[in-house]
């Protein structure tokens, strides 16, 4: 009982989570990927002007760019969050999980002598 309850009040009293952190990550990720975004697909435009086959390489490696720039925010927010509450949950069940400790009977008491 006495283990089960220092347990619960330890994970409380925890600093911030992982999760709080996760989500400030994305969130500047996300704005570092919208950013590019926009230069990228206002550059883009820039370029079809150019014309030609090495105009439109340019315009489509450009709007490649642009949308693997959000891939990384959209992974951190969206997966990386699920992953973060999943977790929580598991360590909350695994918090409650009754412990019995059961002492060896022998010389033995589990200790290396080396």
């Amino acid at each position: 009982m006495r283990l089960r309850r220092s347990a619960s009040i330890s994970r409380i009293s925890l600093p911030p989570s992982i999760h709080i952190s996760r989500l400030r990550i994305g969130r500047v990720a996300l704005s570092a990927g919208v950013a590019t975004l926009v230069i990228a697909l206002l550059l883009r435009r820039w370029v079809e002007a150019i014309g030609g086959s090495i105009g439109e390489v340019m315009a489509e490696g450009l709007l490649i760019l642009a949308w693997v720039a959000l891939w990384r925010p959209i992974e951190t927010i969206g997966f990386d969050s699920w992953e973060s509450r999943e977790e929580r949950r598991l360590l909350a069940k695994l918090s409650e999980v009754p412990i019995r400790f059961v002492p060896t009977v022998g010389k033995d008491d589990g200790r290396d002598a080396g």
